[in-house]
């Protein structure tokens, strides 16, 4: 769970909006790919693999049902939705990291957040982790 939780914050942190909305539309509101890429403007096969790349990072044994991960997001999305953006997008495809000031393609920012800011990153998933573990009643050892 601890990944996919750090995929859902790593893709906010980046202002990868679409694809947390793909995730929100298909698991939560179940709505077909090929709806979702037409709102989107993007591929079906996209919204898919955005999908099932999610799915697998939930597997424990065996993949999670649609409706375990409807549930599981149903939980995470909310403190999802209160993590800030850190990019400011400009011309050209360029994003400037609010946290360094670095700027780089949109296409590489969750790279550049992952090899720079790896820190921030676990410190927002720990903190979601410890809000959605309490919520679910999971006691730690």
């Amino acid at each position: 769970m601890e990944s996919a939780i750090r995929y859902l914050v790593t893709l906010k942190m980046a202002g990868m909006s679409k694809h947390l909305e793909i995730l929100k539309r298909y698991f939560m509101r179940n709505e077909p790919p090929w709806k979702i890429a037409e709102l989107l403007g993007m591929r079906r096969l996209v919204v898919k693999g955005i999908a099932q790349y999610f799915r697998e990072l939930l597997r424990a044994r065996t993949l999670p049902s649609d409706d375990q991960v409807r549930k599981l997001l149903d939980i995470v999305m909310p403190y999802i939705d209160c993590i800030p953006s850190y990019c400011i997008h400009h011309d050209n495809g360029l994003v400037r990291c609010t946290i360094c000031g670095e700027v780089v393609k949109y296409a590489e920012f969750r790279d550049h957040l992952r090899k720079h800011h790896q820190d921030l990153i676990e410190k927002i998933t720990k903190s979601v982790m410890t809000k959605v573990i309490s919520r679910l009643g999971v006691k730690l050892a």
